[in-house]
């Protein structure tokens, strides 16, 4: 006997649940944009369910002390840092505490204090059912913030 499409389709079983019928779309997209003196902004939030892969904040034109950062998923904030915090306990020369490079969440890939460029990346998996967004506010009364986010996301659509 020859199995058809719509018969699979029409096979019920106990072990199938809902979600197993969730396809997945995988997308790396780029943000980037400028925060001015005193501002805030969301920059990005994306709704419905999913996965964040990675992601790498970039920030430039003010100090990490005047940038603060807050994740937020399924609508609870996780946390929220000034990028001074991220790297204060993150950077392997200044850190006080001794964590184990795989058991980091954050690696930084830049801090120059000079030009005041300061990048980390996200490298943990990040689940939502809901929604994930993050914002950032740029506390420097005087300069503006440069931001760039490239991110690696996969949303699961339908169900």
């Amino acid at each position: 006997m020859k199995l058809r499409v719509r018969d699979v389709v029409r096979i019920e079983s106990p072990s199938i649940t809902r979600r197993d019928l969730w396809t997945t779309s995988k997308a790396s997209r780029y943000y980037s944009g400028t925060i001015p003196a005193g501002g805030e902004s969301t920059i990005i939030n994306i709704t419905g369910r999913g996965k964040v892969k990675g992601y790498i904040l970039c920030t430039s034109g003010v100090s990490p002390a005047n940038v603060e950062v807050t994740m937020i998923i399924d609508g609870e904030t996780i946390f929220t840092l000034f990028m001074s915090g991220i790297i204060g306990v993150f950077n392997p020369n200044i850190a006080s505490v001794n964590v184990p490079n795989y058991a980091k969440p954050i690696a930084l890939l830049t801090v120059d204090t000079t030009n005041n460029v300061y990048a980390f990346s996200w490298t943990t998996t990040i689940s939502f059912e809901k929604s994930f967004s993050i914002k950032i506010k740029n506390c420097d009364s005087a300069n503006d913030l440069e931001y760039s986010l490239p991110i690696h996301i996969e949303e699961e659509v339908g169900g």
